[in-house]
C-alpha cells in the first residue's frame, strides 16, 4: 500500500480510498460480467510468483471524480473541479506522478512533496499506513494466504512464506531501468 499512498500524494487523479487491496477482491467477479479478476495480470503474477508488490492502475478511460481532499492540479492556483476529462496531458501527469512516487519510495526524490503534505515525511506516510492497516484488520479477511489452482480446478489456501514475497532492491532497479 506504500506506493499507492505515495501516488495519492503526488497525483490529483489517483484516489487511494478507491483502492481495494483485499484478497477477496483478487478473486471476486466483476459486477458487469461473470468473469473474475483471476485473469488480470496482477492476480496472475501473484498466483504464479507470490509477488505482492504489483499494482494495476485502473481508471475510467475519459474522466474521473475528485474527492475534497485531493490536491490542486499541477501548475494551478485553484482547487480541482469535481470532475475532469482526461487528455493526453493528464495521462502524462499520471505517468510522471508514478515515477515521482517511485523516487519517493526509494528515498531518491530531491524535490519530494511529502514534506508539504499532511504526512510531513516518509515515516509519516508509513505511520498513517500502519494505522490504516490496523483499522482494516478483520475487514479484509485472512492475511498471508493466497489461493492457488489445484489439479481439479478447485482453489485451496496456500501459506505464503516471507521468502516468497520479498523483492531485492537490485531486482527492483533492474525492472525499472
Amino acid at each position: 500500500m506504500f506506493l499507492p499512498k505515495l501516488m495519492s500524494v503526488n497525483c490529483p487523479y489517483f484516489d487511494f480510498s478507491a483502492c481495494n487491496f483485499s484478497a477477496e477482491n483478487m478473486y471476486s467477479g466483476s459486477n458487469s460480467n461473470i468473469q473474475s479478476k483471476e485473469g488480470s495480470g496482477r492476480v496472475s503474477l501473484y498466483v504464479l510468483t507470490g509477488i505482492i508488490h504489483s499494482y494495476t492502475l485502473e481508471c475510467n478511460y475519459n474522466t474521473c471524480r475528485f474527492s475534497a481532499n485531493q490536491k490542486r492540479l499541477k501548475g494551478s492556483t485553484s482547487d480541482v473541479p469535481s470532475q475532469v476529462f482526461f487528455t493526453p496531458e493528464v495521462y502524462q501527469q499520471i505517468g510522471e506522478s508514478l515515477l515521482v512516487s517511485i523516487l519517493d519510495a526509494v528515498g531518491h526524490n530531491p524535490k519530494s512533496q511529502i514534506s508539504s503534505s499532511q504526512f510531513l515525511s516518509i515515516q509519516g506516510v508509513k505511520e498513517w499506513l500502519r494505522q490504516h492497516a490496523l483499522s482494516l484488520r478483520g475487514r479484509c479477511g485472512p492475511s498471508h494466504t493466497r489461493k492457488s489452482p489445484s489439479v481439479s480446478g478447485i482453489r485451496s489456501q496456500e501459506k505464503i512464506s516471507p521468502k516468497s514475497i520479498s523483492i531485492k532492491k537490485s531486482s527492483f532497479f533492474s525492472i525499472i531501468k
